[in-house]
């Protein structure tokens, strides 16, 4: 009887809940993707490829450009130097032409069919702003974020130096904070 009074009085809240853990999920499962990914190139870093766009990790800081991926339908606002923006996308291809540029289908070890991406994935516009992002470093190391409706105290200790956006990867200071820029409009 108390779960059916919680699901009508409060079903918002319990979906905007499941959505967050969904991104969580997503992020972390991305996480260890990737790393499972670069662990299985680690012989031929040559190979490994974390910005199909631009090859190798020249998308990443530290390279001759850095490039903010997202799986937004449209870009966010202008972001700080030195990052530049690549064409928002919201295909979920794990060949490296999808919004998260790793090539993931040429590792033998992981069993992905295709990118996740956030459960509203709204346009950069729309307040408050729903979608993934994926940056890296020419060491290898990335981040991958995403704005949470409701587990705030998630975001604010995930590790990250971000207190308002969930960040995961070994790297959690690569993309700009939503404080800096706006990059996450009405978090």
């Amino acid at each position: 009887l108390v779960g059916i009074l919680v699901a009508i009085i409060r079903p918002q809240q319990i979906f905007a809940r499941l959505r967050d853990t969904q991104r969580m999920s997503d992020l972390n499962r991305l996480s260890n993707a990737i790393q499972t990914y670069i662990s299985e190139f680690a012989q031929n870093p040559a190979s490994i490829v974390l910005t199909a766009d631009l090859g190798g990790t020249n998308g990443c800081v530290g390279g001759a450009s850095s490039t903010i991926y997202y799986s937004a339908s449209t870009n966010p606002p202008g972001v700080p130097a030195p990052f530049q923006r690549a064409v928002a996308t919201t295909s979920v291809a794990i060949d490296g032409t999808g919004w998260l540029p790793v090539r993931l289908s040429s590792s033998t070890l992981l069993n992905i069919s295709q990118l996740p991406i956030d459960p509203r994935n709204s346009a950069y516009d729309a307040a408050p702003s729903y979608y993934y992002t994926f940056a890296c470093r020419t060491d290898l190391g990335f981040e991958l974020n995403a704005n949470l409706e409701l587990m705030k105290d998630q975001a604010a200790n995930d590790g990250g130096d971000n207190p308002v956006l969930y960040e995961v990867g070994p790297n959690r200071n690569i993309l700009p904070t939503a404080t800096s820029v706006n990059f996450y409009p009405n978090p």
